[in-house]
């Protein structure tokens, strides 16, 4: 996991702090293997997971992971297409937040997104918004 690559930082309420990072792996030949992984700090306490696979499936502007550590919130962590300008989580409550994006990473041609689910919240979905050659699209 040396040839991981960082696309994004955050803070969020109190100590919390997060990382972003990702890469190709090395995986048999022709395999679509990417990782992407969030490393986050709270009170002492660090935990690193995240997702592999295609950096997009076929059709999808974006791919997202929605996961928890002992002692951290539940984060969402998204790839996204280079179009995609705004990506939002929304919560069983109706609420919708939006996350924080990084620019396009041209060494992977994608945007990165991240951000922590509020305290008693539940993520029922991941809704991206995107500029087609008609205008706005959303996902």
């Amino acid at each position: 996991m040396d040839n991981l690559t960082q696309v994004l930082t955050g803070t969020g309420v109190g100590d919390l702090a997060w990382e972003v990072t990702a890469g190709d792996l090395d995986g048999p030949a022709g395999a679509d293997e990417f990782l992407t992984l969030i490393s986050r700090s709270q009170g002492g306490i660090t935990a690193t997971s995240g997702f592999r696979g295609p950096k997009l499936h076929p059709g999808d502007l974006i791919n997202y992971w929605v996961g928890k550590a002992a002692g951290t919130p539940v984060f969402v962590v998204v790839r996204a297409h280079p179009r995609v300008e705004r990506v939002a989580i929304v919560c069983r409550s109706r609420a919708k937040y939006s996350l924080g994006m990084s620019p396009e990473v041209p060494e992977f041609g994608l945007r990165f997104g991240a951000g922590p689910v509020l305290q008693g919240e539940q993520v029922v979905g991941v809704v991206a918004t995107a500029i087609t050659e008609r205008g706005r699209a959303f996902h």
